[in-house]
């Protein structure tokens, strides 16, 4: 069926984007994947791969041990898959990126059968609670990596309004708009009444941040289909830093993961570049090779000589 169903659709719209939902490993992901199906799969072991790295404590990965992950992900299908894989943290089978973080530890997402149970909001240990500072810096640096990463970058309605919830039905809620008022959340899942209630809004400046790094994204075509290198998985620092490029542009993203300002040393790069994300000029050389990146933030250079 999806043999003739893709052969169908492409002599309708040959830039048709057909993508599988299958939650599962490589292996079995694999044979969807050949040409002549789908052109991509909700990349579910990117999400895994992310929230080892950005999330979690007790379960976490280094920088290196990310670095090696990406790039098994990143070989494992031909010709090129790797730049349209739908990657995403979250979707309407999983909790919402913000409690995701709220739970960090709750389970290990990559173990997606007992995960899925612990996630829902019926697990007396989920807290189903609003999400506050500190789960949001978390998101924005994942935001951050992302829009700027190999592959189609997906946005589970809501996420960019901070919207948070357990596992399916939980994560299903009605959108929230900017020109709604909404009733605070005083029902725990279970619909006894919370000990306190949950301011229901729109959160602007998340939603600012998404718009700026979905523009950045669209404006470089870089970040779309350049190359991918990396450059530096430092473990101490707890930082990971990359370049996409082609032939006339490159762009360099420092990513620190820590929970402390770190000066990142990058002698790996030398010339002028601008910070697209922080609006800063920088000129890197023998002398000057290092940066300085706030807690749960990164830097997105373009080099412009």
């Amino acid at each position: 069926f999806w043999k003739d169903w893709r052969k169908h659709l492409k002599a309708i719209n040959p830039n048709a984007y057909i993508t599988a939902e299958i939650i599962d490993s490589v292996k079995f992901n694999k044979p969807y994947l050949r040409g002549d199906e789908f052109d991509a799969v909700m990349n579910y072991n990117f999400a895994f791969t992310c929230e080892e790295f950005f999330i979690n404590d007790k379960f976490k990965i280094n920088a290196a041990q990310f670095d090696k992950k990406l790039e098994i992900l990143r070989k494992a299908y031909p010709g090129g898959v790797e730049y349209v894989m739908q990657n995403l943290f979250d979707s309407h089978d999983t909790n919402r990126l913000l409690s995701h973080i709220v739970n960090k530890d709750v389970g290990r997402y990559r173990d997606w059968g007992k995960y899925f149970e612990l996630s829902k909001g019926s697990n007396p240990d989920y807290n189903t609670t609003k999400p506050g500072e500190r789960e949001i810096e978390i998101q924005k640096l994942m935001v951050i990596f992302q829009m700027t990463y190999v592959g189609a970058p997906m946005i589970y309605y809501g996420d960019e309004t901070g919207m948070w919830g357990a596992n399916d039905p939980c994560c299903r809620k009605p959108m929230v708009w900017d020109d709604f008022k909404y009733d605070d959340e005083i029902y725990l899942p279970d619909q006894t009444k919370k000990a306190k209630a949950d301011e229901v809004n729109l959160n602007k400046e998340l939603f600012e941040h998404y718009k700026k790094l979905i523009g950045i994204r669209n404006s470089n075509e870089v970040l779309q289909i350049g190359k991918y290198k990396a450059l530096m998985a430092d473990n101490q620092n707890d930082a990971f830093a990359f370049e996409r490029y082609d032939e006339d542009n490159s762009i360099i993203v420092v990513l620190n993961n820590s929970k402390e300002e770190n000066i990142i040393n990058l002698p790996i790069i030398s010339g002028r570049y601008k910070d697209l994300l922080n609006i800063d000029e920088y000129q890197f050389n023998k002398a000057s090779q290092s940066i300085s990146i706030k807690p749960k933030w990164g830097r997105i250079l373009l080099k412009i000589n």
